[in-house]
């Protein structure tokens, strides 16, 4: 039992250190970055243009997945991810032989979500990109709060269209962002998601740069749980040690003391 006990000790005293160490990085980090968007306007880094899309690259693919929900408990999903990605003209020149042609950033995402009981043999996979709802367009992360992945509990804040209401045709004219500055392009590059290196966006990059404040938010709130589970775990390795594994010091018996006189017969 005691041994037991020692190795509890141990085994949360490292879970302790992991989160402690982890949680702070994760913090710092996401404070640095939180203060460096703070500090941005998009204004002074892009402004309006009109591009032209002269290509569409649409991948889509059913998949399935495990998410746990507990001890011993999974619950599994099939779905169908959408990968979207334009090829596009910025509308600046009259000359065709001067245009230049750039990628899109790529959008990832989820429609035809579905509960499953168990997961499914690869080769009996259902389909669930050619039924159900189709490619919306909508520019949504893999894990917004859409449990049927058909877009109908997303806010109107979420529904953010990537470029066009369902798939661009070539040839459709959209609004578009080319930045203003020539250098610095890496910060901007942190939280604008360029898809080309210059940077001409078919996303607004308000949009991008909220997208970027909600992920250094929900990198922020992983550092307090972290932090909060390694000041957990070192109070309860100090409970442990302390009451239940620390060697018990032994009462010493005060000493007694006798005299004796010695008598010398003369």
């Amino acid at each position: 039992m005691a041994k037991a006990r020692i190795v509890w000790t141990i085994i949360l005293s490292i879970v302790a250190v992991t989160g402690l160490g982890f949680g702070a990085f994760t913090l710092v980090q996401g404070t640095f970055r939180s203060n460096t968007l703070e500090e941005v306007e998009t204004s002074s880094y892009f402004q309006p243009a009109t591009c032209t899309i002269t290509d569409v690259s649409h991948r889509y693919e059913t998949y399935q997945q495990t998410v746990g929900c507990g001890r011993g408990c999974s619950n599994y999903y099939v779905f169908c991810t959408d990968i979207v990605q334009y090829q596009f003209m910025i509308d600046d020149d009259d000359d065709d032989k001067k245009k230049t042609y750039y990628s899109s950033r790529k959008s990832r995402t989820v429609r035809n979500k579905q509960q499953i009981e168990e997961l499914y043999e690869p080769e009996d996979l259902p389909d669930r990109c050619s039924t159900g709802t189709q490619y919306q367009g909508y520019l949504n992360r893999l894990n917004v709060d859409d449990p049927n992945g058909t877009n109908d509990t997303l806010t109107d804040e979420q529904k953010v269209l990537f470029v066009c209401d369902g798939l661009c045709a070539n040839g459709t004219v959209v609004d578009c962002w080319a930045p203003t500055v020539t250098e610095g392009m890496s910060s901007i590059q942190e939280w604008a998601q360029c898809g080309n290196r210059d940077c001409i966006k078919l996303v607004d990059p308000d949009i991008e740069l909220s997208l970027a404040e909600k992920e250094v938010e929900e990198q922020m709130n992983l550092g307090i749980v972290l932090v909060g589970a390694g000041v957990g775990a070192t109070v309860l390795a100090a409970v442990i040690y302390f009451c239940c594994c620390r060697p018990k010091v032994d009462e010493v018996a005060e000493p007694s003391y006798s005299s004796s006189v010695v008598k010398n017969d003369v």
